[in-house]
């Protein structure tokens, strides 16, 4: 972002990240099993309210612990790795806004 606007645009998109658990928390209280809380338990950046919420209400099976926690790990070191990738190669443009096909050819560069 290059400007303070920008920010608070994107500020307001991760907020609606943040707040989608907060308003699925009664089908959870009423569900913690249905099949829709059990998928949105494993998309990463859900995984931690999602788990905590079920955990708390109906202990799920210890498969879906571990693995939802194997894939949280994998996912936070995979996007490290990419975001490691993208600054080498942006650090270096200089003034210029990347668009969506130039941090794909950075990420795939060796």
């Amino acid at each position: 972002m290059t400007t303070e606007q920008e920010a608070q645009q994107i500020t307001s998109y991760v907020s609606l990240v943040l707040v989608f658990p907060i308003v699925l928390v009664m089908p959870v209280m009423q569900n913690p099993d249905s099949s829709l809380i059990r998928i949105l338990s494993f998309i990463p950046l859900l995984t931690p309210a999602f788990m905590v919420m079920r955990v708390s209400i109906q202990m799920p099976p210890l498969w879906e612990i571990l693995s939802t926690l194997g894939l949280l790990l994998v996912s936070a070191i995979l996007m490290m790795w990419i975001a490691g990738k993208i600054f080498r190669v942006a650090i270096l443009v200089y003034g210029k806004r990347p668009s969506i096909p130039e941090l794909i050819r950075w990420i795939r560069t060796p």
